[in-house]
């Protein structure tokens, strides 16, 4: 049986790729093919979900304080996690 695995994070306990791969492992162990995609509801999380950040810069944050927010460029798409550069993540 090929089984899709595509879950958000365990706020708190488990990234959302960290989840995909446990789940998939043990649908591997059971004999099963599985196919990973961490899944993100558009907040905290989000950036991770497409593989992390591989740039960093630092915004001002709503209280006009400096925040080091990372963000994804992919060919010419830049992905960026809002709650990060906004100090909520």
């Amino acid at each position: 049986m090929k089984i899709l695995v595509a879950p958000d994070k365990f706020r708190g306990t488990a990234t959302a790729s960290e989840m995909a791969r446990a789940i998939s492992d043990a649908c591997r162990a059971a004999g099963h093919q599985a196919i990973e995609v961490p899944l993100s509801d558009g907040g905290e999380g989000f950036l991770e979900a497409f593989g992390g950040a591989n740039r960093t810069s630092v915004v001002t944050g709503p209280l006009a304080v400096p925040v080091a927010a990372g963000w994804r460029l992919t060919n010419h798409t830049a992905i960026l996690e809002v709650a990060q550069s906004s100090g909520l993540a």
